[in-house]
């Protein structure tokens, strides 16, 4: 599908509005389960309408093989690269995130829920909502907050409370009990892919459980433990070795339920099955391009007509078991309408589970710095001084209007009311807050993943993305502004060893000399571009003097070098200015192209490398030759 370009304020969208763009370069969209739904457009600046685009424009476009077009609005416009700028598009839906509400309260379905948040918002919309969840459920967000939020990504949310799976259809938020359909597609992993990722889930699970129960009998803990100690899964002989995970299922033991052996040894039978112990979760990426030009890979083909929320499964035939799959992620080919890359993840697994979370791929970057790891330390032991060396505090068992424990508060008095000192840990998470107990919270951990906090600190971050606006050393002196674009470093080091030093050295001349260096892998100057400080001698002031590129080392009187200059002098009685380019072969003085308001001067060295003079020099007076001249073979 050609994307169409509607104006900002555009609402109706069954014209072609400002435009086609056939023009456009490429264009993607990329979905998530339960979460982004944006696209990115490359387009060039020679385009039709690049002259109409600008941020808050309307882009229709297809996202995938089974909706309608969608509407995405543009909300950044890049630098043009090449004549070619970066369109970064947002769906429709995203403007719910700017719709606020004062306080939602719903109970009932989840349609009644979804209906119910739509109309509490305090500005007009145009959204509507739909689900077949038919199961009743409550719930109460009393401050204020956005509608997306409600919908998912908050305690309390609807997606929190009812579940599902959202598709966002334009104007309409269908949450599904499951979205997508259970397929026919059977994927054999080992056979027509391999995912690093995925090898590491089968490498780190477990395959066997060691199951426990604790009872108190006569005030004292007792704990029962099966006389062969864990139980295998069925499929641990297929693994390497056996990797052991312990459970407490002492709340497995309820209304009086006598712990034994044969009891505990039954359930945690049926867990190994329920959990699907020692069967892989599956998350596995699929980018399509490079299998269809792979012989053997025809039984992916299938892959290409799965849509977001289908499930399939995936073979794993040397351990004899399969598992479900759910298409978790797709990034779709509007031109070509087709999907660039999918990827599959365990059905039963929370992923991407908030509206507008980041996806939760780990990336294998391990880097520990010396000098930071000192500071972390320094960290570890602030820590450790304040939570051990702290006296005081009142510990306050919070609970519902059933009398039954719902949180707990550390704070610094025991009123509720009076404490401005408070932890608070529950179901939501836990956080502090030094203006009472209605936060703000600045500090917390909540349930849906999110960590806030004035500073972190940590020996290794891992992670699909950072959002910062500026990421700099210990000392400040090498820095990224992701805001600004500016960043200050000392040497940049490419593929093959190829290296850019940024700085300051010596030149030929013995002065300073400030610009970059391209150096080879052996550490060797290829080409050298900067420019001399202003600088004060004997009475002349002599502007920068240096500004040149040199090809080679100028520093090495038996090696070879093209350098071109641009030097200038202010001493008080003239202004002058020469543009010069040298060429130097190897073990020779060199050779020399002068060029001034004045003159042009050429000298080059005898044939026998040394350096008398061979030069010719031309000004306004005439031509002056210093070496022997030779016309039609004849010697003047």
């Amino acid at each position: 599908m050609i994307p169409v370009l509607f104006a900002p304020g555009e609402t109706a969208f069954e014209s072609d509005g400002l435009g086609l763009l056939p023009d456009c370069l490429s264009c993607e969209v990329t979905e998530e389960r339960n979460g982004i739904f944006e696209a990115s457009i490359q387009y060039p600046t020679t385009g039709r309408h690049y002259a109409d685009i600008e941020n808050g424009s309307i882009v229709k476009l297809l996202p995938n093989d089974a909706s309608d077009p969608q509407l995405f609005r543009v909300y950044k416009i890049s630098a043009p690269i090449n004549q070619v700028v970066t369109l970064s598009l947002e769906h429709i839906s995203y403007e719910l995130g700017d719709t606020p509400v004062i306080r939602f309260q719903a109970s009932g379905n989840a349609g009644t829920a979804l209906t119910t948040l739509l109309r509490a918002a305090v500005v007009p919309h145009r959204f509507s909502a739909w689900s077949d969840i038919t199961s009743a459920n409550s719930t109460e967000i009393k401050e204020p907050c956005s509608v997306r939020a409600c919908l998912g990504g908050k305690e309390g949310s609807i997606l929190d409370v009812w579940g599902g799976e959202y598709e966002w259809d334009n104007f309409e938020i269908k949450l599904h009990a499951h979205r997508g359909q259970r397929t026919e597609v059977v994927l054999e992993y080992g056979k027509n892919i391999t995912d690093l990722t995925q090898e590491q889930n089968i490498g780190e699970m477990v395959t066997a459980l060691l199951p426990y129960a604790k009872q108190t009998v006569d005030g004292t803990d007792v704990y029962t433990i099966l006389p062969e100690q864990y139980l295998e899964a069925p499929t641990a002989d297929k693994f390497p070795r056996l990797r052991v995970g312990v459970r407490d299922f002492t709340s497995d033991f309820s209304g009086g339920e006598p712990v034994t052996v044969d009891a505990l040894r039954a359930k945690a039978q049926a867990y190994i099955k329920s959990a699907n112990i020692g069967v892989p979760l599956v998350n596995i990426k699929v980018a399509f391009e490079p299998l269809w030009q792979t012989e053997g890979n025809e039984a992916l083909r299938p892959l290409q007509k799965v849509g977001l929320g289908d499930t399939l499964t995936v073979r794993f035939s040397a351990l004899g078991v399969d598992a479900t799959a759910k298409v978790i992620k797709t990034v779709y080919d509007t031109l070509a309408e087709k999907y660039v890359s999918i990827e599959l993840g365990d059905a039963k697994s929370n992923l991407a589970d908030t509206i507008g979370g980041v996806q939760n791929s780990v990336t294998e970057i391990k880097k520990t710095v010396d000098s930071v790891d000192s500071l972390i330390e320094a960290e570890v032991t602030h820590a450790t001084d304040i939570l051990t060396g702290t006296d005081g505090g009142h510990v306050v068992i919070k609970r519902d209007d059933a009398g039954k424990p719902q949180e707990i508060l550390i704070m610094g008095t025991e009123d509720m009311a009076t404490a401005k000192k408070v932890w608070r840990w529950n179901m939501g998470g836990f956080g502090y807050s030094s203006n009472g107990i209605n936060g703000p919270y600045d500090t917390a951990i909540t349930m849906d993943g999110h960590i806030v906090a004035k500073f972190i600190t940590a020996f290794t971050i891992i992670g699909s993305q950072i959002v910062a606006g500026r990421i700099q050393s210990k000392d400040g002196t090498i820095y990224f502004d992701l805001d600004s674009g500016d960043a200050a470093v000392k040497k940049l080091v490419g593929a093959g060893g190829m290296s850019i030093d940024v700085g300051e050295f010596a030149n030929i001349y013995g002065t300073k000399f400030y610009g970059l260096r391209i150096n080879n892998p052996a550490g060797e100057s290829v080409i050298k571009l900067g420019i001399d400080p202003a600088e004060k001698s004997g009475g002349t002031f002599y502007l920068p003097r240096l500004a040149g590129i040199n090809f080679g080392d100028i520093d090495d009187p038996r090696g070879a070098y093209i350098s071109v200059y641009r030097s200038g002098s202010l001493d008080g009685s003239e202004t002058w200015g020469t543009m010069e380019i040298g060429i130097k072969s190897p073990n020779t003085t060199g050779s020399l192209v002068r060029i001034s308001r004045r003159e042009i001067w050429v000298t080059m060295p005898r044939e026998d490398g040394t350096s008398q003079n061979n030069s010719i020099t031309i000004t306004p007076a005439g031509i002056e030759l210093c070496g022997k001249v030779t016309v039609n073979g004849r010697e003047i």
